[in-house]
């Protein structure tokens, strides 16, 4: 793994950023070119490189996104396909490169350290210990769940294909990715035909929200310390989710009480409550039909995917850390003050401004994104927006128009998805030429700018 890291390309040395990006373009390639093998499909016929390229992309992005079944069209080997490429997308290809470099070396070199840390979002210390908790924690969680969800397909399938719908399903949730193997349930949604039931819909809930709390906050939950020790990341991280989760389940049930998505009793309408705001984290999973949520609960829907989950997680979106310092330095604007506190430690102003960038950068992108496909396809804008927020989020959800979207708007969607996964910041550092060799030596003269 070395000799990788220590490769130049055009003559310059491979920064860890350009090592990510160029990481999940290349398992991506691959999977497409694995999907257009006649033996990944049922029919044993090639499949377009745009739907292969579409598929690979939102599961090594761990989105959920498809133009085709995943159970219908692809055969178990185009699944499997699918669900190592949402394995790898889900810990990350240079967590699992890291992982038998360990393996094989023992020890990782300096750049591959500094890689890690930021592919993962973690603290350089330790990086080895903690890459060992990170995939051992990953694969103890999928393997809970799909016993759990084992147990219960039993009721509906023959053991076999049980076991493997449920760790394909445990798999799914836990990176976040959406993907499913129900499609022979006849229902126009994943977990339909599953809504009102407890097992399946809690599961599958716990795990997502597991998955999209981060690395690092886990790290700090299972250290064995008392929440009030807990790092002010994880804390934030955790109320942030909590808040959210909560929101969101409130906010669907006061707006879609009473119709038939939310449930026909309390129980089905607290379920699909919960899992709407659950699922909306960067999911992708769905116990009813998004095509007939009213649009101000789409729009709430918008708002929930292009926050996401936890940074350093399988989650996409803004991160919710990033929209604590948007809420913080909102707050510190609003009070007069030029120093953006949190508790009573000052957020660093490199820190507010890539929070800002990524927020308004991000957002313009989707919109602008959103109103093409509108235009492209003659759609209304609404669900071409959600279509975009749910790309760009990683989440997967769609109000069905994701089918018979041009070939143009598959790539403006895969280019989102791979946006959404990899990082905006991550994409602008590896695409850079080079950065100032001034800054933060020189100090530049002030300008004074009105505001507000």
């Amino acid at each position: 793994m070395n000799k990788v890291f220590q490769k130049r390309t055009f003559g310059k040395r491979v920064t860890s950023t350009q090592i990510i990006a160029l990481s999940f373009a290349v398992v991506i390639l691959i999977g497409a070119l694995l999907l257009m093998l006649p033996i990944s499909t049922r029919t044993g016929e090639s499949t377009p490189f745009i739907h292969c390229l579409f598929t690979a992309t939102s599961a090594t992005c761990v989105t959920g996104l498809v133009t085709l079944d995943t159970f219908t069209y692809w055969s178990y080997f185009g699944q499997v396909t699918i669900i190592v490429l949402i394995q790898i997308g889900g810990l990350g290809f240079m967590t699992i490169a890291a992982l038998f470099s360990t393996f094989i070396r023992k020890n990782l070199s300096l750049k591959e350290k500094m890689t890690m840390v930021q592919s993962l979002n973690i603290d350089r210390t330790g990086v080895q210990s903690i890459i060992k908790k990170i995939v051992a924690g990953t694969f103890l969680a999928e393997a809970a769940g799909g016993i759990i969800l084992s147990f219960r397909f039993a009721f509906d399938y023959s053991l076999p294909m049980a076991v493997y719908k449920g760790f394909f399903t445990s798999i799914s949730a836990f990176c976040n990715a959406g993907f499913d193997v129900l499609g022979d349930r006849g229902e126009f949604s994943s977990l339909a035909s599953y809504s009102s039931d407890p097992t399946v819909i809690i599961t599958v809930a716990v795990l997502i929200i597991a998955g999209g709390l981060g690395f690092f906050v886990w790290l700090d939950i299972l250290s064995g310390k008392k929440i009030k020790n807990y790092s002010i990341f994880s804390k934030v991280v955790i109320a942030v989710t909590m808040f959210l989760l909560f929101f969101g389940a409130v906010a669907f049930a006061l707006l879609e009480g009473g119709n038939e998505v939310s449930g026909e009793t309390l129980e089905e309408t607290t379920l699909n409550s919960l899992f709407f705001s659950t699922t909306l984290r960067t999911a992708g999973f769905s116990s009813f039909n998004f095509g007939a949520l009213k649009e101000t609960t789409l729009l709430l829907g918008m708002i929930l995917m292009f926050i996401g989950g936890g940074s350093g997680s399988t989650a996409g979106g803004i991160k919710t850390s990033t929209l604590a310092v948007l809420f913080f330095t909102v707050k510190s604007a609003l009070r007069g003050r030029n120093d953006v506190l949190i508790g009573r430690r000052k957020m660093p102003y490199g820190t507010v401004i890539r929070a800002v960038g990524l927020t308004l950068s991000l957002l313009f992108i989707t919109i602008l994104s959103g109103v093409l496909i509108s235009e492209l396809n003659s759609l209304p804008l609404i669900p071409s927006l959600f279509e975009t927020f749910s790309a760009m989020g990683t989440v997967g959800l769609s109000t069905g128009i994701t089918p018979g979207l041009s070939e143009l708007s598959l790539w403006i969607l895969c280019f989102l998805m791979f946006l959404g996964r990899v990082g905006i910041l991550t994409i602008f550092y590896a695409l850079a030429i080079k950065t100032q060799k001034n800054e933060g030596i020189v100090d530049y003269p002030e300008v004074k700018f009105g505001i507000g």
